[in-house]
């Protein structure tokens, strides 16, 4: 619990940086769109698990593997949303601040979610076969 506590106190410190040292709403259009998309999978993710997810990586007590809408493409997708909503904060106004603060966020993903797949692996006998048939962030890439 102590690891998951520091990873989310992690993820949480450099979005707040990225969200007090710039702006969240881009003003071209384009990123503007891209962020509508990236804030929808996150939503439609978190609609997935009925609104009831834990931001720790531990299973909760009665949770359900769900393998399907987002989580048919990627184990992750709420991570995957949260990546490219902050790189396009960053690319919208960018700093070389803010990328380190992004890249380290991105690092933080990436091992909560390596750690999130261990305590899975062990909760759910299936898991191991999940992680075979899906790719971790990025559909057809990672």
């Amino acid at each position: 619990m102590k690891i998951s506590l520091i990873y989310v106190l992690l993820q949480f410190a450099a979005t707040a940086y990225l969200i007090f040292t710039g702006s969240i709403i881009p003003a071209n259009i384009f990123f503007l769109l891209a962020e509508i998309i990236f804030v929808s999978a996150g939503i439609i993710s978190m609609k997935y698990h009925g609104f009831r997810f834990n931001i720790l990586p531990d299973p909760g007590k009665n949770q359900m593997l769900i393998t399907s809408g987002p989580y048919k493409y990627v184990r992750h997708p709420m991570y995957t949303s949260v990546i490219f909503i902050t790189l396009i904060w960053i690319l919208n106004e960018f700093s070389v601040m803010r990328l380190i603060v992004w890249i380290m966020l991105v690092a933080v993903l990436l091992f909560k979610s390596g750690y999130e797949e261990k305590l899975l692996c062990e909760y759910f006998d299936e898991y191991k076969n999940y992680k075979l048939k899906t790719y971790k962030l990025i559909p057809y890439i990672f």
